[in-house]
């Protein structure tokens, strides 16, 4: 339940409130749930809403989904070595 709390918090975030906030919920909720993969689909959510388009290179389309699954992956390693979860 408090699963879907968080994924509609976050669906609500990423078109009401700041990025900074929608981000700063899909990192909690990483580190609360197993696969929490709402988190990458918030980012790819916020970037389809709100990215301006670019020629440049690393403001490329590309470049924001290996970010963000370069980060879930970061952070899924990062949980091994938090006490919470040994």
């Amino acid at each position: 339940m408090k699963r879907i709390i968080t994924s509609i918090c976050l669906l609500f975030s990423a078109f009401l409130l700041p990025w900074w906030v929608t981000i700063s919920i899909a990192i909690v909720g990483i580190f609360l749930f197993a696969h929490f993969y709402e988190g990458i689909g918030a980012g790819l959510l916020l970037y389809v809403l709100y990215a301006g388009g670019s020629t440049q290179f690393l403001a490329s389309t590309f470049w924001l989904p290996v970010v963000l699954i370069g980060m879930y992956a970061g952070i899924q390693g990062l949980k091994r070595f938090i006490i919470l979860y040994q």
